[in-house]
C-alpha cells in the first residue's frame, strides 16, 4: 500500500526545521493515535537518535529504559547518574504515559543544560494527565516549540483512493484508521482505543459519553447535557474520547469513533437514550435526526412520521440521496402509506428526470417483492426502464437487480434473460460492470453451475478496481450465501472472510445470517441459539433477520420445543413466503412438515409439501430444494400420493450441478438412506446424516430386527451428542417398545443435587411454556414421569415453582 501522507507534512517539516535550528532545543510534537507521529519522526530525524526512549502505558511493567541502573540509589544521585545519557539528540516517544520520576528527570535536565541537548517530547495531547503539559510546569533557558499534526484532508488522500472523502469523513482524517479501512474494511485500532477510554470512564462523564455516541454527530453543549441527563463533559473531553468540533459542537473524533462508541452502550441505556435525544432536539429538529432517533428508541408511529417529513424536505432541498434512503427505509416498514408516498415523489415536479428514474426503478423492485402489489411493480419498473433512453448504465443497474433470484418474482430463465440484457447495455462504467458480474456470478453459484467458481475468481480481482470495491463485497457476500445452500462450506468460509475484508462497511445482516445457517449445518451448536437471538434482536426487518429465525425454529424442533419452533419457521419467511427469500422458506417448510408429522397432521404436512415444491418449480431453482424435498417426499408418500415423477424432476433439475447437498438429499428421496448418511457425513451435516441412519435403521427393523435396533441404539446417541433431543428420545422409544432397555455400567448412575440428562430435556422444555403432556408427546414419555422429572429440576434448582425454572438449566 502507498505511504500514508500527512497533511502539510512540508510545512510540518519546515517549521520544525526552522524550531531547531540552534545547538540546543526541545521541541514537543503533538499527535493523537494513529496521527502518524512515529513515522513523521522517523522522516525528519532518521532511525538513529543518540537515545530513543519509548514510554510503556502506565498499566504495563516495562521500565523506561535508563531507569534499570537505579535500583537502590537515592533518588538525586540517579537523577545525577542519568543526567549524562540526556545529551545530543534525545527523542521520547508516548510521552503521555511517563512516570513521575522520569518527569522529573527531564524537567532538571532542560533547567540545568550542561551539555548540547536536542529533545523530541511526542505524546498524544487527549491522553495528558495536565493538558497540554506533558513535562508538568517546565522551566527552562533552551528555545522550545510545539507542533501537532493535523489531520489528512481529502486532498491528502485522493491520489491514493479514489473513496478519499468517505474515507476521511468516516476516519476523522486520521492516517493509521484510514490505513486499517483500506487494508481490512474496518478499524479495530480505533475500536478498541475508544473501548478503552470508555473503561476507564464512569458517572456523568460515561453518561455523556454514551450520549454523544447515540447522539452520532456532534452537537451543542446544551443538547448533549439535556440527553445524557448529567454533566460529565469536562471528564470525557479530559479522557479523550469527545472533543470540541468548530462552531462550539462536542462529540467523537470521527463518525467510526461514535459508531464504536454506540456499540458499546448498553440496550436498555441506547433506547432511554434515543427517546431523550427525541425530546431534546423538540419536534421542529431535524426530522432526519428525530427519525433516526425514534425508530432506535421504539416508537414507529413517530419515526413514520418524521421519516415522511424529512424525506420531502430533503427532496425539497435537492437532497436525493438522503430522501432515497428514508424512503427505503419506510418501504421496508410496509406501510401502505409509505408506497403512496413514494408514487406521489416520483410524481413531484421537483424531481430531475435521473433521480424520477431511480426512485421509478426502487418503487418497482419494491413493490415486485409486496404482496398483491406484483404486478403494480412489475409495471413501474418496465416504465422505468423505458424512460432511461440514453443512460443504459441505469437501465443496466435495473436490469442486474430484476438478476437476483433469491425473491419470489421471476424464474431461472427470466433472472438469466435479464443478466444478459444488462451485460449487452452496460457501458464502461466499472461499478456497474461489477454489480453486473456479481449478479451473474451468484445466479451461477445458486444453480450449481461450475462456471461459478472461475466467475467468482474474475469478481475477487476487481477488488482493487476503483468504484468497484462495494460491489465485490456485495457479490461475495452473496455467493457466501448461495455457496452455503449448495453445502460447499469451506468455499463460503472463504467468501465470508474476503468480503468482510474488502467491505468498508461490512455486509453484516448477510454475512451474519450464512454464519449461523452455516454453524447450524455444521453441527457447531453450542451457544448457537444465544447468537441467533442476538442477530434478530439486532434488526428491525425481517427479511434480514430471516435466516436468524429459521436457525432458531431448527434448534427449537431439535430440542422439541413445538411452540418455538413453529413461531420462528413463521417468522422466517413461511408467513410472508411471497415476499421472502425463496431458499429460507424452502427450508423453513421442510422443518415444519416434519412438525406436522410430529402432530400426526397427514393432510397439512401434505399440503405444505405440495404448496413449498410449486414455489421452487415456479423459481426453477431445484438445487434450492435441498432441504425441503426428503421431508416433502416423506409428507406425500404418507398421504397415499405419488412421489417418483416429483423425485425424478428433482433429479432432473439438479442434474450436471455441483450441489452437494443436493445431491446427498436426492438419495434420501430415493431410498438410498445409506449412501445418503455417507453424502450428509461427508459435507459435513451430522444432524441430516443422523436422520438418514435413523431412516436406514427402521427400515432394517423389517429385515434384520436386531441389526436395526442395535442401529438404531447408536443413532440415539449420535441425536444426543450433537444436542438433538427430540430425536434421540423417538428413537429411544422405538428401543423401548421392541423391549430394548439400554445397558449401564454399575446401575443408573446418581446425580445428587445436578440435573440428570433426561431431568435437564424435561426442563428446558418446561421453561418454554410447555405443558407435562406436551413434553410427554415430545419425549415419549408418561405424563407422570414427565411430572417426577419436574417437580425434581425444581427442587435440585432451588425454584419456586416450573414457571421460575431457567431457560438453560
Amino acid at each position: 500500500m502507498t505511504a500514508t501522507p500527512f497533511v502539510g507534512r512540508d510545512g510540518v517539516l519546515a517549521t520544525l526545521r526552522a524550531a531547531t535550528s540552534a545547538e540546543s532545543w526541545v521541541v514537543f510534537v503533538e499527535g493523537e493515535a494513529g496521527a502518524g507521529t512515529s513515522r513523521l519522526l522517523r522522516e525528519w530525524l532518521g532511525d538513529t537518535p543518540d537515545l530513543r526512549l519509548t514510554c510503556p502505558p502506565l498499566d504495563r511493567p516495562v521500565p523506561w529504559a535508563p531507569f534499570g541502573a537505579v535500583d537502590g540509589a537515592s533518588r538525586l544521585d540517579a537523577m545525577r547518574r542519568l543526567r549524562p545519557l540526556l545529551t545530543g539528540l534525545v527523542v521520547v516517544e508516548d510521552a503521555q504515559w511517563l512516570d513521575p520520576d522520569s518527569r522529573d528527570l527531564l524537567r532538571w535536565a532542560l533547567a540545568r543544560p550542561t551539555a548540547p541537548l536536542r529533545l523530541v517530547v511526542a505524546y498524544r495531547p487527549e491522553e495528558l494527565p495536565v493538558p497540554g503539559a506533558p513535562l508538568g510546569r517546565l522551566s527552562t533557558p533552551l528555545p522550545r516549540s510545539t507542533v501537532r499534526l493535523p489531520p489528512l484532508t481529502v486532498a491528502d488522500v485522493a491520489g491514493w483512493d479514489p473513496d478519499a472523502e468517505v474515507l476521511v469523513a468516516a476516519s476523522g482524517g486520521v492516517a493509521g484508521v484510514i490505513a486499517e479501512l483500506l487494508r481490512h474494511g474496518e478499524a479495530p485500532t480505533l475500536a478498541a482505543l475508544v473501548a478503552a477510554r470508555l473503561a476507564r470512564l464512569s458517572g456523568p462523564a460515561l453518561a455523556t459519553a454514551h450520549a454523544a455516541a447515540v447522539l452520532h454527530d456532534p452537537v451543542p453543549e446544551e443538547t448533549l447535557t439535556a440527553v445524557a441527563g448529567a454533566d460529565g463533559l469536562l471528564g470525557a473531553l479530559r479522557a479523550g474520547i469527545l472533543v470540541e468540533h468548530p462552531h462550539h459542537l462536542i462529540g467523537y473524533r470521527s463518525p467510526l469513533a461514535a459508531h464504536a462508541g454506540y456499540a458499546l452502550v448498553p440496550g436498555p441505556v441506547r433506547r432511554r437514550l434515543h427517546l431523550r435525544a427525541v425530546a431534546a432536539l423538540g419536534d421542529d429538529g431535524d426530522p432526519a435526526a428525530l427519525a433516526r432517533h425514534s425508530r432506535l428508541g421504539g416508537r414507529p408511529a413517530d419515526w413514520l412520521r418524521y421519516a415522511e417529513r424529512a424525506a420531502e424536505s430533503c427532496l425539497a432541498a435537492g437532497d436525493l440521496e438522503v430522501a432515497v434512503g428514508l424512503l427505503r427505509d419506510l418501504l421496508a416498514a410496509g406501510s401502505e402509506g409509505d408506497l403512496d408516498l413514494l408514487r406521489r415523489m416520483i410524481a413531484d415536479p421537483r424531481l430531475p428526470a435521473r433521480a424520477r428514474v431511480e426512485l421509478g426503478a426502487d418503487l418497482g423492485a419494491v413493490l415486485i417483492d409486496r404482496v398483491g402489489h406484483e404486478g403494480e411493480g412489475r409495471y413501474v419498473l418496465d416504465q422505468a426502464l423505458r424512460d432511461t433512453p440514453g443512460e443504459p448504465p441505469l437501465t443496466a443497474r435495473a436490469l442486474a437487480a430484476l438478476g437476483f433470484p433469491n425473491l419470489p418474482p421471476g424464474d431461472l430463465a427470466a433472472h438469466r434473460d435479464y443478466l444478459d440484457r444488462a451485460a449487452r447495455c452496460a457501458d464502461d462504467d466499472p461499478a456497474v460492470r461489477t454489480a453486473i458480474l456479481a449478479n451473474q456470478a451468484t445466479l451461477l453459484m445458486a444453480i450449481g453451475n461450475p462456471e461459478a467458481w472461475p466467475a467468482a475468481e474474475r469478481l475477487a480481482a476487481l477488488a482493487d478496481r476503483p468504484g468497484c470495491r462495494p460491489q465485490v463485497a456485495r457479490g461475495l457476500s452473496n455467493l457466501a450465501d448461495a455457496a452455503t445452500w449448495l453445502g460447499h462450506y469451506r468455499a463460503a468460509d472463504s467468501f465470508l472472510s474476503e468480503g468482510g475484508r474488502l467491505a468498508t462497511v461490512p455486509y453484516v445482516m448477510a454475512s451474519v445470517g450464512t454464519r449461523l445457517r452455516l454453524d447450524w449445518a455444521r453441527g457447531h451448536w453450542p451457544g448457537l441459539a444465544d447468537r441467533a437471538e442476538a442477530y434478530v434482536a439486532a434488526f428491525e426487518e425481517p427479511i434480514w433477520v430471516s435466516e436468524g429465525n429459521l436457525v432458531l425454529g431448527l434448534l427449537a424442533l431439535a430440542r422439541g420445543d413445538r411452540h418455538q419452533a413453529d413461531a420462528r419457521l413463521h417468522a422466517s419467511g413461511l408467513g410472508w413466503a411471497s415476499e421472502a427469500f425463496v431458499p429460507v422458506v424452502a427450508a423453513a417448510a421442510g422443518a415444519r412438515i416434519r412438525l406436522l408429522h410430529a402432530a400426526d397432521d397427514v393432510a397439512g404436512a401434505a399440503r405444505l409439501a405440495e404448496e413449498a415444491v410449486a414455489r421452487i418449480r415456479a423459481k426453477g431453482i431445484w438445487t434450492w430444494a435441498a432441504e425441503l424435498l426428503p421431508w416433502a417426499a416423506t409428507a406425500l408418500t404418507r398421504a397415499g400420493r405419488p412421489v417418483d415423477a416429483l423425485v425424478a424432476e428433482f433429479a432432473a433439475g439438479i442434474d450436471g450441478a455441483d450441489a452437494p447437498l443436493a445431491r446427498a438429499a436426492l438419495a434420501y428421496c430415493q431410498g438410498d438412506h445409506a449412501a445418503a448418511e455417507e453424502a450428509y457425513a461427508a459435507l459435513p451435516r451430522p444432524y441430516e446424516a443422523a436422520l438418514a441412519a435413523e431412516a436406514a435403521a427402521r427400515h432394517q427393523l423389517g429385515t434384520d430386527r436386531q441389526a436395526g435396533l442395535a442401529e438404531l441404539g447408536a443413532v440415539a446417541e449420535r441425536f444426543a451428542q450433537v444436542g438433538a433431543g427430540w430425536d434421540a428420545a423417538r428413537c429411544r422409544y422405538t428401543l423401548r417398545v421392541h423391549g430394548v432397555v439400554p445397558a449401564q455400567r454399575g446401575g443408573r448412575p446418581g446425580y445428587g443435587r445436578l440435573l440428570s440428562p433426561r431431568e435437564r430435556e424435561v426442563a428446558v422444555l418446561a421453561a418454554a411454556g410447555q405443558t407435562n403432556r406436551e413434553i410427554a408427546d415430545v419425549l415419549f414419555l408418561s405424563p407422570r414421569t414427565v411430572e417426577q422429572h419436574v417437580a425434581a429440576a425444581i427442587r435440585k434448582l432451588g425454584v419456586a415453582s416450573r414457571a421460575d425454572l431457567p431457560p438453560s438449566p
